[in-house]
């Protein structure tokens, strides 16, 4: 990774889940029924795959793969997988 990286994904959390940003609302609660595809890495310290019984309570049309020896940085834990999966996701 390069330098620096790490910033925007902390800003993201710094904007969405602080003290002054909103609660969730209705829609943040509505479970979707577009198809969704998940790479979920096994190894994950942030969003563990023990969290993986609460997808159903947001996605209703979803695929779910649980990645060996992969964590929060899947892209670059395991290029070759996720870049095989977007190849497959676009035929």
């Amino acid at each position: 990774m390069k330098p620096n990286n790490v910033h925007g994904g902390f800003n993201y959390y710094r904007s969405n889940l602080s003290v002054t940003s909103d609660l969730w609302t209705d829609l943040d609660r509505t479970v979707s029924e577009l198809p969704v595809t998940m790479l979920w890495g096994v190894g994950d310290p942030v969003v563990p795959s023990s969290l993986v019984h609460q997808v159903p309570n947001y996605y209703s049309n979803y695929t779910m793969e649980l990645i060996q020896d992969a964590g929060h940085f899947m892209m670059v834990e395991k290029p070759e997988v996720v870049i095989d999966r977007l190849k497959a996701g676009f035929r």
